[in-house]
This record gives C-alpha cells, structure tokens and sequence, in this order.
C-alpha cells in the first residue's frame, strides 16, 4: 500500500503538497506572505491555498491582531502519521506514529478510517453491506457516538427503499488483531461495551446489530464468525449452545473460542454490576451478543489490501473522470474526511457526503435516475418558456442584454440566503436574468472544475472553487397540481432528489411563482419545504404584484433568512443599445413617457415583432400596438383570417380566466387562426401537458393583453371580473382596461364628468366584497401612467381633494411606491401632472406631510436626471416660495413695529439694573456677533430644503433668501447641504456657490473654545438621519459633490473648516476653567513646525486631528467625511492623469492643521510609485513619523473607515519604516543616495529636538528616539 505522504501527494497535487511542506517545515505560526515569498506565489493565492488546507484540516490559523497566522494541524492522525514518515520512521500506520488508539482500545486509526471509508463510499453509491440484509443500504454513517452508543467506532444507519428513516443500526468497532480470550484486557472492553450496548439497547425503534472489523482474515475473527452464524440461525441460547458443544460436531478451536466469549461475557456482566450471575444468565446474554454480532474481516492492510484497492474500482463509475485515477482519487478523499469527521463526532448523510466530494464525482451519476430524468424534462420546459434576446420578425436583428447588476446582486443572495425572491414588473426579464446568471454561474465553476483537474488544485479540498455551484430549474406553471401528483410523477419525494445535488452552492430555481395567485401556494410550499430540507437555497422568481403573496408562503418555512432582490426596468445604457439595433425605436426613445416602455423587454420584443407605428406613450398604447401589429397582422392575412385570430385570442384568454371545458372551446377556434398566432410567437403549445388540446400563452404580458381586452370587448369589465371570482392575476390586466375607459370618448355608460371618481368606486366596491386591498389602486395606477393624464386628473380633482384630500394622497402614496425608476427617484413625466395641480396653491408644501414628501422627492428626480435650468414648474414653485419668503418678511417686519409701538420707555434706574444682572456669571472672552432678524417662516426646514432643491432655476432671488440664512442664521442650512441631491443641486446652480453654502454652515465661528470647551469642536454636525447611517462616512454631506465640482474652492473651504476645529480642539485640550484662566498656558505641545513645503511652517492638531481622515480620530464627524470624500475625488483625478504634485500643492495651500498632512501623507503612500520625491519632505520629519506610526497601531484593533474602492488601500498599514524601507529596496544609486539624505535629516532634527528638550527627557528615552529613527533610515 501506497505511504501517507505518497496518499496526500495525489490527492493534493504537487502545489498543494509543496504549501504543506512548507508549513511544516515552520516551527512557529507564520503568515501567508512568508509562504507567497517562498513559494514564489502570490499572497492572494497562497492564502486561498491555505484556507483550503484548512478546510479538510490539514493546517490550522489564528488570529494576532489583524495578522492570521499558520501552522501545521498536529491534532490530526493523518498529519502526525505523515509527520513521521516524513521523519524516516518505519510503519505506515498512524497507531505506530504516535497517534492514539480508538477510546475502546486496541484498534489502529488508520484501520479504523479505511473501515469508515469503506462505509461512506457504500452510502454514496447506495449499496448495501455484510449484516444490512438484502434490501437495505447504507444512509448514514456517524463517528464516535459515545454515550448514546458504547460501540461508537462506528455507527451505520440503513433502510430499505421506501423507508424515511434508518430500519436498522449497526455499532461498528475496529480492531486490527483482537485476542479474544478472558486475559486480554482490550478483549475485556471490547465485550463490555458490546454487553452494554445490548443492555441498553431500547425494545422499539430500530433493529440493532453489532459489527466487529478486524484488518483481514484471523483465527480467532473466522471462529467468531462461526459462532455468529451458528446463533443467527439458533431460536435461543439453549438450542444454539446444545449445537456447538455436541462432541464432535465442530472442532476444538471454535468450542474454546465459545468459551472465551462466555467468561469475557460473564466479566462483562460483573463489571456492569450484575454480581455473580448465574450460568443461564450468561448463556443467554452470550447468544443474543453473538446472534446480533456481524464480523468483518476487510483486507485493507499493507500485507494485503485487495479490498482497498478493490474499493477504488467500485467508485470509479461514480469519479468525475470514470477511470481509475479518478476512483482512487475519490477513495482517499474518503479516508481524509473519516479522518476529519472521527474526533468530531459527526453524523453524515448522503447529502453531506456528496458535498464534500463534489469536486471529484460526476454530477450527472444519481442513484434516482427515473425522478431526475423528470426534473430534467421540468427544466427543459422551464427554459424553453423563457427568452432572453429581442428579436425582429424575421430574425436578421437580434439583441442580448447584459443584466450583470441583478446578476451579481443575485448571485451574491444564492450564496448567502436560504431563500430569494426575485421581483419585478412584468416583462422586465425576471425569469432571463435568474436563469441566465445562475447557469453561468455554475457554467464557471465547471470551467474552473476542469482547469483545476488539469492541474490537479484544489483535489483534496471538499467545496473548493471546482464546480462550485449546482442549478435545478422549474416552472410552478408546469407542476402537476398538487404534492401528491408531482411526487408521483417523480416516483420519489423532491426532497431525496434534492438530496443528490453536491455542490457548495445548491438553488432550485422557481420560476412563474406568481401562479400562487392561481392556487399554486400549496405546491410552492412543498417545492420550499423540500428544498429547505436539504439544504437547497430557492430562487422564487415573481411578478411584483404577487411579491408579498410569494414572500410570505416562502418566510414562513424559511424565517428571516429570506432575501429580495428586485430586477429594475432596463437603464439608459441598455435602452440605447436596442435603439441602436432597432432604428424604428427611436421616437420611442425620445419621448419621456414612451421611453418608459422600452425598459420591459418583453414589451419592446413585442413592439418590434409587431411593427412600431407612432409613438405608443402608455401601456394601453402598447397593447394596441401589439394587438394590431401581432394579433391584427396589421391588415395581412397570410396568417389566417383576422377576426378569427382576434375571436381565439378572445376565447382562450376567457378560459384562462373562467376556466371551463377546453374541448369545447378548443372546437370554437377556427384551427387556421390558431396555427398562424403560434406560428407568431403568440401562443405555443402547453409545455407541462403536450396532449392539451388548447395551446398556451407564449408570456404572461401576452395573457395580460389578451385578459385586457376582454375585459373591454365584453363591455362591462367589472361584471367580467366578478363571474371569474377576481383573480388577483388579472390586476395587471385590469390596469390596462381601466386605461382605456379613462381615455375613452365620452357616452352613455361612460360619460366624461366623474369618470375617475366611478371608476375608483367600482374598484373599492371589490375591496368591500373581500377581494383585497390591492384592487383599490387600480385606477389610480392607471390614471398616473396614461399617455396624458391631465384631463381627467383636473376634472377629478376637486373631488381627489375631499374627505380629508384622501384621494390626493392615495395618488400620492401611489408615486412613493410604483412610480419609481431603477435609481429609486420618481419618474418625473407621471409625478408632473400631479405637482402642477398641487403647485395651483400658493404654499403646497404647507398642506401636508406627503406633499411635502412628493415635492422634494419631485425635485431631487430633475436634480438627478441633471435637466437643465428654464424647467416651467420649477421656475413657478420658485415663485411661489419666494412670494412665501416676502410675506413671511412683512410679517416679521409687522411685528417689529408693533413691539416698538408698545415698548415703554426704561428709567435709568432700570437700565443700571439690567447692567448689573448682566454682569451676573462669568464674562465672555468676546463678544458674539449680532445677526440680523429673520423669520422662523424662512428658515422652516421644508423651505429651506425646496429653496436649494431648485437648483439651476434658484435664481438671484433664491440665492438671496439663501445668503440672508446663512448670514442670519447658518445652521438652519442644514437641510439645504445635508438633504439628498441638494449639493448637487446647489453645484449646478453656480459655481462658487456651494462652497460659501459649505463654509457658512460647517464652520461655527461662534464657537471657538474660548470656554475650554465646544459643542462640536467648532464646525456644526451631521443631520440626523437615523441609526443606520453612519456618523461620519465619505458618502455623507455635500463634500463629494463639492471637489467634483468645484476642487480648488472645495479644497480652500476645508482647510479652512479643518484650521478652525484644530485650533478649537487645542483651546479645549489646553484647559480654560471656568475663571477663564488657563491652566496649561502653552500651546505648543499640539503645534508642530513642519518643513514640507520648502519652508517650516505651523501646524495644529494632535494625533486625533490626525487620523480625522480615517474616520478613528476626535475630529468633527463633517471633518472626517469631508476628508474621506476628498480622498476619493483625488484618487479619481490621478486617474485622469493630473500630477500629484499639483493636487498635492492645492491640498496644502492655507493648510494649517495636521488633518489634511495626513491625508496628504495617506495618499502619498498609496499612490508611492507616482509620489517620486514628494514624499522625501515628510519622511524627513519625526512628527510625521510619530504621528503615522500610532495611526497604524490605533487601526489594528480599531474601528475605521471603510476603504472599499480606494486605490491601494493595503498600504493603509504600511508605517513610515516599511515605507521608508519600500523606497529604499526599488531605488537606484541616485535614488539611493537621495534617501540617505533624507535619513540623515530625519536624524538629525530628532538630535536637535533631544537638545532643545534637554533634561526634560529621559536619558534612556532620546536614545531610544535616537536609535529609532536611525533604525528608519
């Protein structure tokens, strides 16, 4: 048999053999980068090589700090028995290596594992065993299962076919060569267990049988396999021993062997507490050991290991590869995870096993290949069902979408998640993009299954990157119509079908989940049901107005570990890109509202097929495109006759929603009009039941239209709706009518006056009658998306407006919720209607809090889609806010002169008086500035907010009131800097203008620490938002918008900021007691005179100030957002191409504080192969030093900002030694020489410090500086 190292060498491979050598050969924990180094590999790859050694506990990590480290895992058998080959030590056996023996005693682990490998290899191919019985097979098979099991080597469960759980148990212990008489001691524990195991043993449950596995064929094992058989066939212990001790009729060695087996019995008892038993009592318990007793004598061994190899030709049908490499490899991956389960006391099944050799078995080879040939029809039909190009008539132009954001956020919750939902608006892809990612997700992972077979990576570890995801797809559509029905068509539950999947990453794909709403919600609970069972996360892919009905019958089985994902319309991008293929689309795309249509692409596939003609605006336009073009043939009737076309289109969407007898309608449908709608991608035949005799709707948008117009060909669409019980699927449908009657010309039963409003009532009446609350948006829905809703809106609203103005905020609620785009901004074009009703009203925001609420979210969509100044309705809402702010200054004014009116000349005496209690308390250090008046009116947060939300249409006079505020009044502009989309807003208004917004607001002149304290260390907060935003983040503020816009002002208006909160923090750092009389009167420890920019100059701040920009400092929360935008907007312009040196010069330019030197110095370092010499200036300072090498330390246990999507941000780390030490390593002579130079600085001015301090430091700590900052240079 092949050594341990020869075993581990194949299944690794030689890189994975080469990491693990060298692991070994470290006699401390070390980190990954020493092994990159050695290996000569990246520390990327050798990290991912160490976690995957890891995982089949090879290797072992610990943290120290932010470090992880590595070592050898002795604790493993498999390693310290390698460890002593390795080692020159003879034996191959693990026992001999030093390894301990079982808990029972006696037995070698390495024996022991083969035995258990042997077993796991049988539960994965579904055989049986020696002492299972002839119907059973293996269908787990547990390690160590002590105390509810004595012979706990062992413990394998099996069960016939159709049994759910395990009929019988056999207790499996492994010894190598037992002696089985009475003095032998391990003999003794042995039969003491067996005795206990039968004692304990309940009367109920499973059959018990006791194994005993001895390495290959011995004397004493063949004599007990006599005695075992002999008592199988015995009907009791009288019987069994009269037959055994007849003279003559078995020979010596197996009488005696009986009698060994009765003293280690009898002891047994005695040990157990059974004193003295009598004879019979032994005999019995004898026979009933030895009647239940399996004995096995594999030949796995050195000497002679038949079977061994005899075991890799048995999985070799099953390996990846189907030869005999392949087997082997599968076999002693077998033996690595006995090895890995034993001291875990771990229980596997079939579903467990197949995971963690996933990588080295054939997906395709199951063990219930009728139920699998079954899903696999399910999932053909699935994905014929489902298209995902654009396709024109006679398919010469085609266009595929790529959809990687839902791709990836969907990925990313199949990994996570035990359940997904995927929603979205109908015929928005949902059922492409779930099916297109994650086919190419596991398409991946079978690519890098075969490149790492080639180069034998990753063999050895359960889970690695090979072949790492496994997709089951199907249509609830297509399913049988109950459990019972689908479980009969499989021939097996879903559940041990699901069992079968091996992958890591596992998802059932539910496609057409909506059908819940058609009375599918028991079948969805059985297909999640199973799928939960085993471990399979479910991807339940639905229309959004089925989306609560699906996440509650899903979240009910699951709990919280539901995840929703939402595939939005399509973008901009992707809009052009159809364009571009399609020309006919291009009116389309120019119009705000038709534009909207061709974010479904179902919608554009139709459009195309059909025939663009004008510029279909709504969705009711759309379908009567569709239907004239595709239905209609526009007037072409090499398809069959038209009405008939249109009259089968009519019949079977009221069979979809009545239902009824299908040969009778399928008899009602002229056969030519049928075969010319399939042959037009209308209809196709039912993919669950080919024999239908009435075809299909090719997709649900299809239906939709067909139900719709139903609905209005039969006249009385509610009446329609009412006989077909109100299906919550035909909501989209009914949208769609309602559009057409909302813009039908007038008549009797439809007149014009009241139109919206009996609609409306029509809809709440089927709420009323218990149909659900969601039919109440209907019209509304409807009447927001038409292609002009203005005149029936305006004739509506004085109606909308009454009861409260319930109707208005039903509207209302309605844009909140439906009518947003991909961006989560209002769509502009259908929320306008609205705001120029409401902007009749001379102060609309005062009306309520959702119009507020709508107006904003309104102005923040223009902000966004960057439409330009000149826009009517924001120009109109500027006057009237105006016109507020003039009344609200005359009414100001009004009570001014009132109050000076009726004042009443004071006496002296009086004046003297308020003089003296003026005095009263501790006297300002200086006067506050007094601000002029303005009204509370004004400054209201809404008015403020909607006044910098104008943005390009805020005009002088807006910036006025704006200037007015933050002279009188500054930090009332928090709305206007710290609301969405307002910096932008105030950026596209005027350059120059948003930084003097920034500075008003931020910087708190007033306070300035004259008191030994401040409210916020001079600049004003953050506005509070809500816990889950953080207090200080790059993304918080104006600031990114501001150095995007506006970089050298920006930059100005900060330092500034980051000059004054420094010189605060000082005053309150240096102490003012409340006498106002300083107790630490010098300042100059927080001051640092710095030579950086080719002549020393002074700088505030201490190491607080400092690590402001990394979001761990004392700074100002706006500070430390300030910076870390800055940061990125740098990084972004170096990206351009722009010199460092010239940011560099603009970031210091009026920088009078250590914030920004350490930003400076962050970015000088993480952009180090462009810095050249910029950064010699601050290696030669010892603050710089001093104040870099506590920012790292303070980081490693600390909470700091986060860095995703920063340039280099590893080097965050990095101190000024390693940095020093980076330069020095990659420099050239010339380079080289500079450096020295710059140490010897650095030396030299920690000399002069020491000097200037003189015995105010320490002797032994100025040479311990001394030698420090010789040691950096």
């Amino acid at each position: 048999m092949a050594g341990t190292a020869e075993m581990l060498y194949s299944i690794l491979g030689g890189n994975y053999y080469a990491l693990l050598i060298a692991v070994a050969g470290q006699d401390e924990p070390v980190s990954g980068r020493t092994f990159a180094s050695e290996l000569k590999v990246s520390s990327t790859t050798a990290l991912s090589r160490l976690r995957r050694l890891e995982a089949v506990c090879l290797v072992r990590s610990s943290r120290l700090g932010g470090t992880v480290l590595w070592r050898l895992n002795t604790d493993s058998e498999l390693v310290r028995a390698w460890r002593s080959e390795r080692r020159g030590a003879e034996g191959t056996s693990i026992a001999e290596a030093g390894a301990s023996p079982v808990s029972t005693g006696g037995g070698g682990v390495t024996f022991e594992r083969k035995v258990a490998a042997d077993y796991l290899a049988r539960l994965l191919l579904g055989h049986g065993a020696v002492g299972l019985g002839p119907s059973r097979t293996v269908v787990s098979v547990a390690f160590q299962q002590a105390p509810e099991f004595t012979v706990d080597d062992l413990v394998v469960g099996a069960a016939t076919e159709d049994e759910d759980e395990p009929s019988l148990i056999l207790a499996v212990a492994a010894r190598r060569t037992p002696n089985v008489v009475d003095s032998d001691e391990k003999s003794r524990g042995l039969f003491r267990a067996f005795v206990k195991q039968l004692l304990n043993s309940p009367s109920d449950g499973p059959e018990l049988r006791l194994g005993l596995a001895v390495a290959g064929p011995q004397d004493h094992a063949e004599q007990l396999k006599t005695l075992a058989d002999l008592a199988t066939n015995q009907s009791g212990a009288d019987g069994f021993f009269g037959l055994v001790r007849t003279p003559k009729k078995f020979e010596q060695p197996v009488r005696e062997r009986l009698r060994q087996v009765e003293k280690l019995v009898r002891r047994a008892l005695v040990d157990l507490g059974v004193p003295e038993p009598p004879a019979r009592v032994v005999e019995q318990q004898a026979w009933e050991l030895l009647s239940r007793l399996v004995v096995l004598m594999p030949r796995v061994e050195s000497a002679n290991d038949s079977e061994w190899s005899a075991l890799a030709d048995s999985l070799t049908p099953v390996s990846r590869r189907r030869d005999r490499p392949g087997g082997t490899s599968l076999r002693d991956r077998l033996l690595v995870l006995a090895d890995h389960w034993a001291p875990s006391a771990a229980s596997v099944n079939l579903s467990m096993l197949r995971r963690m050799v996933h990588d080295l078995v054939d997906p395709a080879v199951r063990r219930h290949r009728t139920g699998w040939r079954a899903l696999e029809l399910l999932e053909k039909q699935a994905r014929s069902a489902v298209s995902d190009e654009i396709v024109s008539e006679d398919g010469a132009r085609r266009v595929r979408l790529d959809r990687d954001d839902v791709a990836v956020a969907l990925v990313a919750a199949v990994g996570a998640a035990s359940g997904v939902v995927l929603h979205g608006e109908s015929g928005v892809g949902k059922s492409a993009v779930a099916l297109r990612s994650l086919t190419a997700m596991s398409t991946a992972g079978a690519e890098e299954e075969s490149r790492s077979a080639d180069h034998k990576v990753d063999v050895a570890v359960a889970g690695g990157a090979a072949g790492t995801t496994q997709i089951v797809c199907m249509n609830l559509r297509h399913l049988p119509s109950t459990p019972l029905e689908f479980e009969g068509v499989l021939g097996i539950p879903l559940r041990d079908l699901l069992a079968e999947m091996s992958a890591p990453t596992r998802a059932l794909v539910v496609d057409g989940a909506d059908a819940i709403t058609e009375g599918a919600q028991t079948l969805l609970t059985y297909v999640v049901d199973a799928a939960a069972t085993v471990g399979v996360t479910v991807v339940a892919v639905t229309a959004s107005d089925a989306k609560q009905l699906v996440t509650d019958a899903m979240s009910g089985r699951l709990g919280q570990e539901l995840v929703e994902v939402a595939v939005s319309p399509l973008t901009d991008s992707q809009i052009d890109l159809v364009v571009a293929e399609f020309k006919e689309l291009e009116a389309m795309a120019a119009n705000p509202r038709s534009r909207e249509l061709l974010r479904r692409p179902v919608v554009v596939d139709l459009l195309v097929r059909g025939g663009v003609h004008g510029v279909p605006v709504s969705d009711f336009d759309a379908m009567r495109q569709v239907w004239a073009g595709l239905v209609r043939r526009n007037g072409s009737k090499d398809h069959g006759i038209l009405d008939a076309r249109e009259v089968a289109m009519l019949l079977l969407s009221r069979h979809a929603l009545q239902g009824g007898d299908q040969l009778a309608v399928a008899a009602s449908i002229d056969p030519d009009a049928l075969a010319g709608l399939r042959k037009d991608g209308l209809l196709r035949t039912s993919l669950d039941n080919p024999f239908r005799p009435l075809p299909e709707f090719a997709h649900d948008e299809v239906r939709r239209y067909a139900v719709a117009w139903l609905l209005l060909a039969e006249g009385d669409p509610m009446r329609v709706l009412v006989d077909a019980g109100v299906p919550r699927w035909a909501l989209g449908a009914a949208r769609l009518a309602c559009q057409a009657v909302l813009v039908a010309p007038a008549s009797n039963s439809n007149p014009v006056a009241g139109r919206f409003v009996r609609w409306q009532c029509k809809f709440d009446e089927l709420v009323a009658a218990g149909h659900g609350e969601r039919w109440t948006d209907v019209p509304g829905e409807a009447l927001l998306t038409l292609a002009d809703p203005r005149p029936v809106l305006r004739e509506a609203w004085p109606q909308l407006q009454g009861e409260g103005r319930a109707g208005v905020r039903r509207l209302i609620r309605l844009v909140d919720q439906r009518l947003r785009d991909q961006h989560a901004f209002v769509r502009v074009a259908a929320v306008e209607p609205l705001v120029e009703l409401l902007l009749d009203d001379e102060t609309p925001w005062r009306t309520g809090d959702e119009v507020r609420t709508l107006l904003a979210d309104w102005l923040r969509s223009l902000v966004h889609s960057e439409v330009p100044g000149g826009h009517p309705l924001r120009e109109q809402l500027r006057v009237r806010l105006l016109r507020f702010c003039a009344a609200a200054d005359q009414r100001l004014r009004d009570r001014e002169e009132e109050r000076a009116r009726t004042s009443v000349a004071i006496t002296d005496e009086q004046r003297a008086m308020q003089q003296f209690f003026g005095q009263i308390g501790y006297p300002r250090l200086q006067r506050r500035r007094q601000r002029p008046a303005i009204s509370q009116e004004i400054t209201d947060e809404t008015v403020v907010e909607l006044l910098a939300l104008l943005g390009p249409d805020l005009g002088e006079d807006g910036e006025a009131v704006l200037r007015r505020i933050a002279d009188a009044a500054p930090e009332y502009l928090a709305s206007a800097l710290e609301g969405v989309c307002c910096g932008r807003a105030l950026a596209a208004y005027k350059r120059g203008f948003l930084a003097d917004m920034v500075l008003a607001y931020y910087l708190d002149e007033e306070d300035d620490g004259s008191y030994g304290h401040g409210r916020d260390e001079g600049v004003r907060d953050h506005k509070w938002v809500g816990p889950a935003m953080p207090l200080a983040a790059w993304c918080r503020g104006p600031f990114m918008v501001l150095f995007q816009t506006d970089f050298r002002n920006g930059v100005s208006v900060l330092n500034r900021i980051l000059n004054h909160a420094a010189t605060v923090r000082v005053r309150i750092l240096t102490g003012v007691d409340e006498h106002s009389q300083s107790v630490i009167s010098d300042v100059d420890q927080y001051r640092a005179e710095l030579d950086i920019t080719g002549a020393p100059h002074t700088y505030v701040g201490d190491s607080g100030t400092w690590n402001s920009y990394r979001g761990t400092g004392d700074g100002p929360y706006p500070c430390m957002s300030a910076l870390q935008a800055l940061e990125r907007v740098c990084d972004e312009i170096f990206e351009l191409g722009v010199p460092l040196e010239n940011v560099i010069h603009i970031l210091l330019d009026g920088c009078n504080n250590v914030a920004m030197l350490a930003l400076v110095v962050g970015i000088l370092v993480r952009h180090l192969s462009k810095a050249q010499t910029l950064i010699d200036r601050f290696l030669a300072e010892p603050d710089v030093w001093h104040f870099e090498c506590a920012r790292v330390a303070h980081e490693i246990g600390g909470l700091s900002a986060s860095s995703e999507g920063v340039v280099a941000a590893d080097r965050r780390g990095w101190s000024p030694r390693r940095v020093a030490a980076t330069l020095v390593l990659g420099a050239g002579p010339e380079r080289a020489e500079e450096l020295r130079l710059v140490g010897l600085r650095l030396v030299e001015k920690v000399r002069r410090r020491l000097e200037y301090l003189g015995d105010e430091v320490p002797r032994a700590a100025g040479e311990l500086e001394l030698s420090t900052a010789r040691l950096g240079c």
